[in-house]
């Protein structure tokens, strides 16, 4: 689930739909032929990252993650199965880590019997020179992501400035948006924004999700309550878009039930057993949820 809260998510998202992108071709081996649709109608809509076809016939599905997702699994699973039953083929996938941190996801996942593996790599072990060299222009907004060189800033800053003054504009707002998953490149890139336009950069500190994070969570207990509710309603609708994956919809009068919830570690312990179980209606009355109500 993509946590609204992450607007480089959306951004991420936009610039892969572009071709061709070279980070593709490192990924999986090969150019992209062609994008493919990647929604996929059900009961609720399911949307992949990235659908396409290599130029070897390979059909990919690369999907990006920035921050920890339990239920990630499971939705790789199904999106894979949703794939072959549009495509007639079963999809190359791999998950590209895009967080700062040391990704948490592995290749193996064993749901019951049912086994799955993907192929996971860590975008900032990605060399950026590639990107740095290709002549699309979402290849070198990328490269901010991957394992700088000694001259990035410098050779980064010369495509920049190659740009017309629309499409250099918009190429510095994607740099400063996806800048705020590698924190020791945000004040690089603020610098490079002001150089390049001659202009101050205007940051709203009490709304930009950069500075929100950096600081201390303790120091104004509003803030806290506010940080913690929002975790609250993150493990809800996770147990909830778990619920409607297991069970083909969300049953009556169990989604009230979830959002009335202010337990999160009962919610976290609950979405762990409904990901391991064949058997949700027995699990969710377990943790207390009236049967007759659901």
């Amino acid at each position: 689930m993509t946590h609204p809260s992450f607007p480089f998510d959306r951004t991420l998202r936009e610039v892969l739909q572009r071709l061709p992108l070279k980070i593709i071709q490192i990924l999986f081996g090969s150019k992209v032929s062609e994008v493919l649709e990647s929604t996929f109608p059900a009961t609720k809509e399911r949307k992949a990252d990235f659908v396409g076809r290599l130029e070897n016939g390979t059909l990919i599905h690369l999907e990006i993650q920035s921050t920890y997702d339990p239920t990630l699994p499971l939705r790789l699973i199904e999106l894979y199965l949703r794939i072959y039953e549009r495509y007639g083929a079963y999809p190359l996938q791999v998950l590209l880590w895009v967080g700062d941190k040391k990704c948490p996801y592995r290749t193996r996942y064993r749901l019951g019997k049912l086994e799955h593996r993907v192929k996971v790599v860590e975008m900032r072990k990605i060399s950026c020179r590639e990107l740095l060299e290709s002549e699309v222009e979402e290849d070198q907004v990328l490269a901010i992501l991957c394992k700088r060189e000694r001259d990035f800033w410098d050779r980064l800053r010369e495509r920049v400035e190659r740009l017309e003054e629309g499409r250099r504009r918009d190429f510095l707002m994607k740099l400063l948006m996806l800048a705020r998953l590698r924190k020791d490149t945000y004040n690089e890139v603020v610098k490079l924004y002001e150089e390049v336009t001659r202009m101050p950069l205007v940051i709203d500190k009490r709304r930009d999700p950069f500075y929100i994070e950096g600081r201390k969570v303790g120091r104004k207990e509003g803030r806290l309550e506010g940080r913690l509710e929002g975790l609250l309603e993150d493990a809800q609708e996770m147990v909830l878009e778990v619920v409607e994956v297991k069970l083909g919809e969300v049953p009556k009068g169990l989604e009230e039930q979830i959002k009335a919830e202010t337990d999160r570690e009962k919610l976290k312990r609950l979405l762990r057993e409904l990901v391991l179980t064949s058997n949700p209606t027995e699990v969710i009355q377990q943790f207390g949820y009236r049967i007759n109500e659901i």
